[in-house]
């Protein structure tokens, strides 16, 4: 009968059938004798193969196991460093990142013929602190324990080990054969020398906004005018009302069954929380307080799950419930689970606490937190109680009275108007300084509400004590008798008067002639290194930053 069937289908169709088979059989001859090709012909490209092109560099394709491989190599190594197993957790974009730039690397290295020996390997496993003996020594005892018990079971072995090695160690070696050809002159070295130890000697000038607070006196009037023309500055914080349902850890406590040996096990754990002057107290002595302590350890978890059994009823409580019929929905499930609802009076972000509920701070700033779209609390670990709230009530910002505010006025502007005065001054300053005949002795009677202040000569190897980065910033952009640019710093406006610049002597140079010139070369091979990651960023296509991109 089936037969009978498969005939008349065959009959009917027998040109078509024939045509599948004949494009079949053409499509496998052609995919066999096309070297390279694969099954992304037929069946399209599946972004999870091994073969899958992720990227290139310098037209070199990067597939996912190549880059899975970077993965694995980075585990495998981090995991040896410390004598542990190797972590194969899910992984973030920025760890495929760092593994494709890896793989980037690698692929560059092998392209250029770059290769590490085999000793090379062995060194750096002999080297780590996880395979040494109790002589500090390479213990193979210890490397063979840790590839049994570490590796074996993940499914690895001391090859994939020696692989992710020889892969870092190549990866390095591309690095140094990058700035191995960098020469310096003495030339160069000299004119280091001389920028490195070149001291400079400067003065400090400071307009302290403090000092400016002080000699300004507002009006009644200009604090009112200014309170209503910065309304923004003066607004009242957002204020809530809260319907909460707590559970006390200590209405816990009667439930807690703690095991026999709990306490011993904690004491013996946690001996150096009871060792004082290098004596420990005997167990009998700290039973009671471990008990007490483990026991309010399983009150607080009993606590938590009740909080999270009451908030997974309010999930199922809302679901067909707007924002503003959450509150009676809350009482209602409290009702229904026979739980209390205490329900608070206003408060704000910075309250301590509640009124009916006491001082819990981390309630306050997660009821404070929620959206009105979403008015309910997840479970909220306060200091007595896990609590579970909703708002009941809300109050936006509004600008606040004057009377109300008046000392923060006050406040405000005169931060606002000593800023403004300070670089007023520092700007007049500046005009004399440019005006006068002889800065560098004049400085001090122009300098007038500022604080000024002799630095110790330095150099870019012997930096200032206080305000280093700032100073040397300037120092380096100012010219000689000259003031520099004002900023504006936390403590007022500052700037810098730079007095002289002394070369460093022939002897100063040649004493630290060899330590110059290895600080320069590094210098120069940074730069050509930099360049030769430049260079090979510009070669290298991320296909996967096209897709995340496309997402």
């Amino acid at each position: 009968m089936v037969i009978s069937k498969m005939n008349n289908v065959l009959v009917k169709h027998s040109r078509i059938l024939f045509g599948l088979f004949t494009a079949v059989i053409i499509i496998s001859f052609v995919w066999f004798f096309t070297p390279g090709a694969s099954g992304n012909i037929l069946f399209g490209t599946n972004p999870m193969s091994p073969n899958a092109v992720v990227g290139s560099v310098f037209e070199k394709d990067i597939t996912r196991g190549e880059l899975m491989d970077m993965v694995r190599d980075y585990s495998l190594l981090m995991a040896a460093n410390y004598g542990v197993k190797p972590a194969m957790n899910g992984l973030d974009e920025q760890q495929i990142e760092e593994a494709f730039q890896r793989a980037v690397l690698l692929s560059v290295a092998k392209q250029m013929g770059i290769s590490v020996p085999e000793e090379r390997i062995g060194e750096y496993l002999r080297a780590l602190p996880a395979f040494a003996g109790a002589d500090g020594k390479f213990s193979a005892e210890k490397f063979q324990t840790y590839e049994k018990e570490m590796l074996q079971p993940l499914g690895y072995n001391a090859l994939d080990l020696d692989s992710a090695v020889r892969n870092l160690l190549t990866i390095f070696a591309l690095s140094t054969a990058a700035g191995n050809d960098v020469v310096v002159t003495q030339n160069e070295v000299a004119d280091f020398g001389r920028s490195v130890l070149e001291k400079i000697s400067v003065k400090t000038v400071l307009f302290p906004f403090e000092t400016m607070k002080k000699q300004l006196k507002p009006t009644e009037a200009e604090l009112q005018a200014f309170h209503k023309a910065n309304p923004q500055l003066f607004m009242t914080l957002p204020q809530f009302k809260a319907k909460v349902v707590r559970f006390n850890y200590n209405s816990y406590m009667d439930q807690v069954k703690l095991a026999p040996d709990a306490v011993k096990k904690y004491y013996d754990s946690h001996k150096a929380e009871f060792t004082k002057n290098g004596k420990t107290a005997p167990l009998a002595s700290v039973t009671k307080q471990i008990t007490e302590k483990l026991k309010k350890a399983e009150a607080v978890k009993l606590a938590r799950k009740a909080g999270r059994d009451f908030r997974e009823a309010l999930y199922d409580a809302t679901a067909e419930t707007d924002a503003a019929g959450y509150a009676a929905a809350f009482v209602q499930c409290a009702a229904a689970n026979k739980l209390a609802v205490a329900e608070s009076g206003w408060f704000n972000a910075e309250s301590a606490g509640m009124d009916n509920v006491g001082r819990e701070p981390r309630l306050v700033e997660a009821v404070a937190g929620l959206p009105e779209r979403s008015p309910i609390t997840k479970t909220v670990e306060g200091d007595r109680a896990v609590f579970v709230a909703v708002v009941s009530d809300r109050k936006a910002a509004a600008p606040s009275e004057y009377k109300a505010v008046a000392a923060k006025v006050r406040e405000a502007w005169l931060n606002g108007k000593a800023v403004s005065t300070a670089q007023e001054k520092a700007r007049n300053f500046v005009l004399e300084m440019n005006k006068a005949k002889n800065p560098a002795a004049q400085l001090a009677a122009l300098a007038k509400d500022a604080v000024v202040k002799d630095v110790p000569a330095f150099s870019q190897e012997e930096q200032p004590k206080e305000n280093a980065g700032i100073i040397m910033s300037l120092a380096f952009k100012t010219e000689t008798g000259k003031l520099s640019r004002t900023v504006d710093l936390p403590d007022g406006v500052f700037m810098i008067f730079v007095s002289s610049r002394t070369m460093p002597t022939a002897e100063e140079l040649a004493k630290q002639s060899a330590k110059l010139s290895e600080n320069y070369k590094q210098m120069k091979q940074y730069a050509v290194l930099n360049s030769f990651q430049t260079w090979i960023m510009m070669n290298t296509r991320n296909y996967m930053q096209r897709s995340n991109q496309a997402q």
